[in-house]
């Protein structure tokens, strides 16, 4: 009852649907300049997660490696040195984080779109 078919395609019975459907696929790009600024601040947030999330997963690993993060960052330094110790997964979070970001600036704007909300307006 809600769709009929006609003419080789599907008409839906609900004009709103049907506007929200043609919508999402005419999604403009959101600004290059903010996706830019977005990947530029999420490289510097990694800068400064990485040695933690190191110091955290060591911490979960091995429970008697160290008092608390600062002992671990600490031992962690002095142990393997500060890029291969602190810094040895920056790549592959890096790739994580900056395609996270970009991704949750992208979905609510094909979103409102697909509404029939237009950010740029």
């Amino acid at each position: 009852m809600g769709r009929e078919r006609g003419r080789g395609r599907v008409r839906t019975a609900w004009p709103r649907a049907r506007q929200a459907a043609a919508a999402a696929s005419r999604v403009r790009p959101a600004c290059p300049g903010a996706q830019a600024a977005s990947a530029v601040a999420e490289f510097f947030a990694d800068i400064a997660l990485c040695p933690l999330e190191a110091a955290r997963i060591r911490l979960v690993a091995q429970p008697g490696y160290a008092p608390g993060v600062g002992g671990a960052l600490a031992r962690l330094a002095a142990e393997e040195g500060v890029a291969r110790g602190l810094y040895a997964g920056f790549g592959p979070m890096l790739f994580k984080q900056v395609g996270g970001a970009q991704a949750l600036d992208l979905a609510p704007r094909v979103a409102l779109h697909a509404w029939g909300m237009d950010l740029h307006a």
